[in-house]
This record gives C-alpha cells, sequence and structure tokens, in this order.
C-alpha cells in the first residue's frame, strides 16, 4: 500500500492515509476495499484566498472523507486527488462520481432562494397595498426586481432534491 499525507488546514495536523490496489484507509482505520464502494461525491469551493475540496467515498463499512483546505498556488491537496481518483479508476473501471455541493448547501442556498423571493413579492406586496405613488413604486422597481431575480435563480440552481450530474472519474480527473 502506498502511504500519502495531508495538512486538512494549516493549523491541523497531517493526516496519513494509506491507498493500494485494494481499498483505501486513514492510518489506523478500517481498510475499505473498492469492491465495496458504493458511492463517490467530490466537492470544491474558493473563498478569497484558500481553496478547498471534499472527496467523499462511501462503502457498505463506512466513509473515508479526504476534506482540506489550501492556498491556490500548492498543488499538493489536488495531486492527493488525482492520485486517489487514478488508483480507483483503475481498481473500478467505469466509476462515477457525484460533482457538486453537498446536500447542505444546497439546502442553505435553496433556503436564501425562498427568502430573497419572498422579500421581493413581498415588499411589491406592501408597496401596491400602501397605495405609494407610481414614481416611487417605479424607483423601487428595479431593487424590488433583482432581489426577486436573486431569489429565482438560486431556487432553480440549488433544487436539494436534485442529484448532482454524475461524471466518469476519469473525466474528473482531467478536469483537475
Amino acid at each position: 500500500m502506498q502511504r500519502l499525507s495531508y495538512r486538512p488546514g494549516l493549523l491541523r495536523a497531517p493526516v496519513s492515509l494509506e491507498i493500494g490496489e485494494t481499498g483505501i484507509r486513514h492510518a489506523g482505520g478500517t481498510l475499505h476495499h473498492w469492491a465495496d464502494l458504493t458511492g463517490l461525491h467530490y466537492a470544491s469551493w474558493r473563498s478569497g484566498r484558500v481553496q478547498g475540496v471534499k472527496l467523499v467515498l462511501t462503502f457498505h463499512s463506512g466513509q473515508e472523507v479526504i476534506a482540506a483546505g489550501f492556498a491556490p498556488d500548492n498543488p499538493a491537496i489536488p495531486d492527493l486527488i488525482k492520485t486517489v481518483l487514478t488508483v480507483l479508476a483503475s481498481a473500478r473501471p467505469g466509476m462515477s462520481v457525484q460533482v457538486g455541493a453537498g446536500k447542505g448547501v444546497a439546502w442553505a442556498m435553496f433556503a436564501i432562494g425562498v427568502v430573497s423571493a419572498l422579500l421581493g413579492l413581498g415588499i411589491l406586496g406592501a408597496a401596491l397595498a400602501s397605495g405609494v405613488s407610481v414614481g416611487r413604486l417605479m424607483g423601487a422597481a428595479l431593487p424590488i426586481l433583482l432581489l426577486g431575480l436573486v431569489g429565482y435563480f438560486l431556487i432553480v440552481a440549488y433544487r436539494p432534491w436534485r442529484k448532482a450530474p454524475p461524471v466518469p472519474v476519469e473525466q474528473l480527473i482531467a478536469d483537475l
């Protein structure tokens, strides 16, 4: 087995990962066999000067999670993810990965979209019910419209009941 090490964050201790043709495990943990892999999920994000990735491998016997935040100019974590995916692709050809935000993020963004859309409609309704002049209503039309549109687009983009589109592992490796 090949032993890889990575730091999940700047202030976190290094984590050892053992990977081989038969499976994967965090050092000292349970060996999860590639044959028992039932699902694979990948997400990445960027916030200011920090980039992050999360790879969740779901097995019958549990999960292995590789998650780390890193500087965008540091190739160590993307190289680690590529190594894990390359070994996985050779052990389980044809495997696909779900790419996208997790369910928690999708629900949060969906809720923000619903609140934004309802606020836009509520402000418009309150303005119409109060008998505000047409000139003042036209002045508020753009912010109301933008609030409603942002809400609508967040609702459509982050439908939490929608499954992330599957992508072949080989394509994700090429994209990284």
